[in-house]
Formats: C-alpha cells, sequence, structure tokens
C-alpha cells in the first residue's frame, strides 16, 4: 500500500495489473491498453487461468511469421487484420502486451478467463478437413440456446424422414469431458474449443427417436445428443431462430427455406456482465460460418446482442472487426444487429466539465445484485482529468490522475471495487476511466462483496480547457439477450443531491443509447416498435447518434417488438415443437428484418452489394415511417408489419 493511501484501496501499477512479476517492457509499449486487465487480474489471480483475447494486428506487419502469433492465433485469420486466442494469463499474454510486439499489435482485448488450460490445439490449415461448404439460402444466428429438434427447423422428405435445416450448430461452450462417445459431436479444430453437430448428425438423431406416426420425442434427442441447455421451456436463441427462419413443418416445399447455420455462445460468457466476452465469441463465429458457407450463397447473420458500455463511435475492436469481416463478402451478405434497449435505461450521463473545474456522476446499486457492475468514462486524451471513486460506506479511493489504478479489497483481501484511469495507454484519441464493483450479492462466487447504494465518481479538470465526459453504465442485468434494463441493472442518477455547489453533476441522455457495438457502418441495425397505427417507437430502442463526426446516425430502420400497444412482445417458438412464447426488445424486431433481406432481397443470379441492401431497405422502411427523429431513433421506417406473415405461423 503506497503511504497515505485509504485504508482498503491498493495501489496497483498497470504494468503489474496482469502479474505479480513486472515486465519492465509493458511500460514501453505502444498499444492501447485494457482496463479489465486489471479486474481480470484481481478476481481471476490463478496465473494458469487461460483467457480469450481479441487481437488487432498491425496492417502489413507481418504477424504471421512470428512463432508466437502463428502457435496462438487460429490459421483462418492470417493475413487479416483481426484475429483471437486463448492463452495463459502468465504466459503469452504479458509476452504479447510488451513492447516487443509494437510492431505488429495495435490491441488486445480480453474475454471471460478459463480456469482450465487450451481443450485441444487445432493443426495447420492444410491439415484440416474442409467442412463442405453450403450453397443457396442461408440464415446464420450467433444466439444462446438452439432447440435443434424443433418442428419449425425441420421437414419431411419424400420418404417421410425428417431431415433438419440446420446443416451446422456450433456448441462454443462445450468441452471436451462434456462429449459422450457417438453422440455425433465433434470438436472444432479450426478454433481450438467448442464442438459442433453436423445436419447429417442431427437427422440421425431425429431418426432414432421419430416413432410410426412421425412424430419426434425431442425429449429423447436432447438426451441422446447429453444437450442440457434445451431443458429450459424459453430459450432466447430459439425464439430469435425462428422469427428469422422457422417455417411451418406442414408448408409445402417452395425451395425457398433457407439452411440454418447456429453459433450456440457459452454460458459462461453470456453471463459476464463485462461485456469483452462479445469480442472473441462472436468474431469465431463469424469466421465459423464463412468457412462454412460458399462465396456465391445468398447469406444473412443474426446477433441479437450486444452491450450498453463502450465508445459508441465505432472505435471498439469488435466494430472494427466486423466490418472488416463484411468486406469479405461483397455480394448477397447482410450483417444484422439490434439498436439495443437502453434508450430509457438512465445508462448514459454526460458532464460539461471548464476548464480547473470539478464534477461528478452518480450512480445507484442494488443490494441483490450477483453480477460485476462496471461504468466506463470517456474523454478526450488531451485533457488532464484526475479521478477518485467514493462508495457507499467505505473510505474515498485517492485520487487517480492518467496511468492509476486502485483497488479495494476486504479484510480477506478480495476485491470489492477498482478504479482504473488509462491515460497514456489509451486509444489514439481518448483516455478512459472504469469503476469496477464486485456484486452485492456474490451469492457463491469467492469474490468480495460491493456496497449497495449510491455510489460516486468525481473528477477534476487539471487542463486548460474544457472537456465533455460521456460515461455509461455497463448492462449487469440477464446478459443472454434478454430485454435490459431489469433485475438488478445499476443506474445513474440525475441532480444526486449534494452540499457542494462547485461540484457540477452530470445529466442523463437519452441519445447516445445505441447497443455498444453497433456503430460500425457495415451492419444493418435495428431498432424496435410498437404494432400501433401508426407505428410508434419502442420506449426502449437504442438511440443514436454515433460520437464520430462521420458516424452512424441511429438504426437504418426499425420492426415490430411489441405486437400491439396492450400485447407484449413477439409470439415465437419455444423449445418444444408446439411451445410459444412471447419475447420483445430489439433483439426480437433484428431476426424479423434479417428474414426480410433474405426472404425479399436475396435472389439467386441477382447479386446485391451491401450498399444495395442497405438501400432497399430503407427504401421499404420509408414506406411506413415512425413519427419521431429518424436520424437517431427510428431510421428510415418501419419494415411493413405485414412481412410478419410470411413466418407462416
Amino acid at each position: 500500500m503506497m503511504p497515505g493511501a485509504a485504508l482498503g484501496w491498493d495501489a496497483i501499477r498497470l504494468p503489474q495489473a496482469v502479474a505479480a512479476d513486472v515486465v519492465q517492457s509493458l511500460g514501453e509499449s505502444s498499444q492501447s491498453l485494457d482496463p479489465y486487465l486489471l479486474w481480470h487480474a484481481a478476481t481471476h489471480p490463478n496465473p494458469a487461468s487461460v483467457v480469450p483475447i481479441a487481437i488487432e494486428f498491425v496492417e502489413d506487419s507481418g504477424w504471421e511469421d512470428d512463432p508466437l502469433l502463428r502457435r496462438i492465433v487460429p490459421a483462418i485469420y492470417r493475413g487479416r487484420r483481426f484475429g483471437t486466442a486463448r492463452v495463459p494469463v502468465a504466459g503469452e499474454l504479458l509476452a504479447l502486451l510488451g513492447s516487443a510486439y509494437n510492431d505488429k499489435i495495435r490491441r488486445i482485448r480480453l474475454g471471460r478467463a478459463w480456469q482450465s488450460p487450451q481443450l485441444y490445439a487445432w493443426p495447420e490449415s492444410g491439415e484440416l478437413a474442409q467442412p463442405a461448404r453450403l450453397s443457396g439460402r442461408v440464415m446464420a444466428v450467433i444466439d444462446d440456446g438452439c432447440a435443434f429438434a424443433h418442428e419449425r427447423f425441420r421437414s419431411l422428405d419424400t420418404k417421410g424422414r425428417w431431415k433438419t435445416r440446420i446443416r451446422y450448430l456450433w456448441d462454443q461452450g462445450r468441452t471436451l469431458e462434456q462429449v459422450p462417445p457417438s453422440r455425433g459431436w465433434q470438436p472444432v479444430q479450426q478454433f481450438g474449443y467448442g464442438h459442433d453437430l453436423r445436419g447429417d448428425d442431427i437427422d440421425a438423431l431425429l431418426a432414432v427417436r421419430t416413432g410410426a406416426d412421425a412424430v419426434v420425442d425431442e425429449d429423447a434427442v436432447y438426451r441422446d445428443a447429453d444437450e442440457n441447455r434445451s431443458r429450459a421451456r424459453e430459450l432466447h436463441g430459439t425464439h430469435v431462430m425462428d422469427l428469422a427462419a422457422g417455417r411451418a413443418p406442414g408448408a409445402a416445399d417452395d425451395g425457398r427455406a433457407p439452411h440454418v447455420i447456429f453459433v450456440q455462445l457459452p454460458r459462461k460468457a453470456v453471463r459476464d456482465t463485462s461485456g469483452g466476452w462479445l469480442n472473441t465469441h462472436v468474431l469465431d463465429a463469424l469466421w465459423y460460418i464463412h468457412s462454412r458457407v460458399a462465396d456465391d450463397a445468398q447469406l444473412v447473420v443474426n446477433l441479437s446482442f450486444g452491450a450498453m458500455a463502450g465508445p459508441h463511435d465505432g472505435s471498439a475492436i469488435l466494430e472494427r472487426a466486423m466490418d472488416d469481416f463484411c468486406t469479405l463478402r461483397t455480394h448477397d451478405f447482410a450483417l444484422v444487429l439490434p439498436a439495443g434497449n437502453s434508450h430509457d435505461s438512465d445508462c448514459h450521463a454526460r458532464l460539461e466539465l471548464p476548464a480547473a473545474g470539478r464534477g461528478s456522476f452518480s450512480f445507484r446499486v442494488r443490494p441483490d445484485d450477483p453480477t460485476d457492475s462496471f461504468v466506463e468514462l470517456y474523454v478526450d486524451r488531451r485533457a488532464k482529468i484526475e479521478a477518485r471513486l467514493l462508495p457507499p460506506g467505505l473510505a474515498a479511493s485517492p485520487a487517480a490522475p492518467g496511468d492509476a489504478a486502485w483497488v479495494h479489497r476486504d479484510a480477506r483481501g478480495l476485491p470489492q471495487c477498482a478504479l482504473v484511469n488509462v491515460g497514456a495507454h489509451g486509444s489514439e484519441t481518448e483516455s478512459r476511466v472504469v469503476a469496477m464493483l464486485a456484486p452485492c450479492d456474490p451469492q457463491d462466487r469467492e469474490i468480495g462483496r460491493a456496497p449497495a447504494g449510491d455510489w460516486r465518481l468525481e473528477l477534476v479538470n487539471h487542463g486548460e480547457q474544457a472537456v465533455t465526459v460521456h460515461a455509461w453504465v455497463e448492462r449487469d442485468g440477464r446478459s443472454d439477450g434478454w430485454p435490459y434494463p431489469g433485475g438488478s441493472q445499476a443506474r445513474f442518477l440525475d441532480d444526486a443531491p449534494g452540499t457542494d455547489a462547485a461540484m457540477l453533476r452530470a445529466r442523463l441522455v437519452g441519445e447516445g443509447t445505441l447497443n455498444s457495438i453497433a456503430h460500425g457502418l457495415e451492419p444493418v441495425v435495428v431498432g424496435a416498435c410498437v404494432g400501433s397505427d401508426p407505428p410508434k417507437m419502442a420506449s426502449y430502442s437504442g438511440s443514436g447518434p454515433s460520437r464520430a463526426p462521420a458516424g452512424r446516425p441511429g438504426p437504418d430502420v426499425v420492426a415490430i417488438s411489441e405486437e400491439r400497444p396492450t400485447y407484449d412482445g413477439v409470439l415465437a417458438a419455444g423449445s418444444r415443437s408446439g411451445i410459444r412464447f412471447r419475447q420483445n426488445g430489439s433483439s426480437v424486431a433484428a431476426p424479423q428484418v434479417a428474414r426480410w433481406i433474405l426472404d425479399e432481397l436475396l435472389v439467386p443470379g441477382a447479386p446485391l452489394t451491401r450498399a444495395q441492401i442497405r438501400e432497399r431497405l430503407r427504401t421499404e422502411g420509408a414506406h411506413l415511417p415512425v413519427p419521431g427523429d429518424e436520424t437517431v431513433r427510428t431510421g428510415s421506417g418501419c419494415i411493413d408489419p405485414e412481412h410478419r406473415a410470411a413466418r407462416q405461423r
């Protein structure tokens, strides 16, 4: 503990945030530093744990020739600007963060740590058995919970046998220990983790459990496949997949029912409230899909996930990686994302801090919060901002200037909260201040307990220029794609009481609440509206604009997320045939637009570029305008609700 530090607060030099052994070269690294390194070190002290990372490489650096990078980065990423790896915290991660890789790596962002070593190594790409690539029309869904035996995703062939339309199902969270013999699961050697089922494997599982009356015992299918996730009756991923690609099993085969690819995100990662898990698992999912779909196919990918915190200017590593990925498929391709559900969640606040001024952000954390909470502040890198964290009932942290980090531990030495001010190791344009809180109700986790109540982040501007500070609370409620805020979500307070008249207080802002991974210029972004006459915006649908000068103004279009003002949500499939349930949020609006793109726009023999797809989409949306500010919330309008009939309920 540094002299003069408050009781319970430990100062940690940022180079020490990743391991006890100080790597001197880290202090000379030119890479953009991930502030979550500190929280990872505090909450995952096991140096043998494996952490997934997303990497942005220096362009034309020849990183593929580096022995370490060639060994740990899947071969499918060679020649690209972005890639992933899974590395021990105290080993390869430290090496990659050091100055020796300044000429090869721009930045590294962490996912959720694994307590087990690499599951299996991948061979060179030339040694991999190349999977069959799908042609024609393909709908890919990246989500959580795939009821692959459901009747909405299979059809009867001419011999009366059920055939699945799900040609590939990659369960990213399935480990070697979870794969019984002869269940059909195969290791995904391209990425070194997870297992997949192929269409023939699913057909074999269905055949064994189909009775003489052609009724499938779906419970038995999932038992045979050791698929425990499908025990739940309501699955977000299955609901989304139905909206995107479900078909009535008795409908005539018109040849338009698409093949389906489903990437099931790991449950442990989905529950990580830092949002960092998205970087690696989504990027891997996109490349998995790409490697299994022919270049001349008509492909739409739906990702109904997102986060709240982030720079909101298109510069996040996943946003840049998705924009880069979209350039791979120049025609007949769309990546569809939701606008998010945080417009009215009190998750965004702004503070205008004058030169030599002082100000604060206040936020409330609930006593029943079982998840970590995070608050991120963004400010111009040239600003000289000093931060201090004031937890309820605990001593305030010492002041944290740029490149400073403090951790507060309880009597057992477990972390309760932390404050990181990333200055010199920030991005090219901005610095970031992050407050990190342990759960108020840790339940069975071996972690400190953060105090519930009203917290405050105080800032002092030591510069000679006024600065604008934006802050976002990360989503910390249900993180499986369900609507948020809800449950234990932390929120900013507006006009929080205080006795210091010179302390300016941040104001809540509804703008700038677009899904934090949806500011790229290449994906299609979909907001949510209510099926009234005329349609009206759902109160929660995320809002632009991007903070980048020439960035995204808001969503491209909106779609129905509430069928009627008095009916919550949209009906779609549950985890068993015949079961339906209602779900709302922009995560159910997005797959309806994904379906419309594939059904109405992508016609074999008439290829469309991404720009043409977006223009056609906006033209269609303009036929049903939604009252409001189209530049930030409504996009060009609503995709006609009558297209819901195409789902053939």
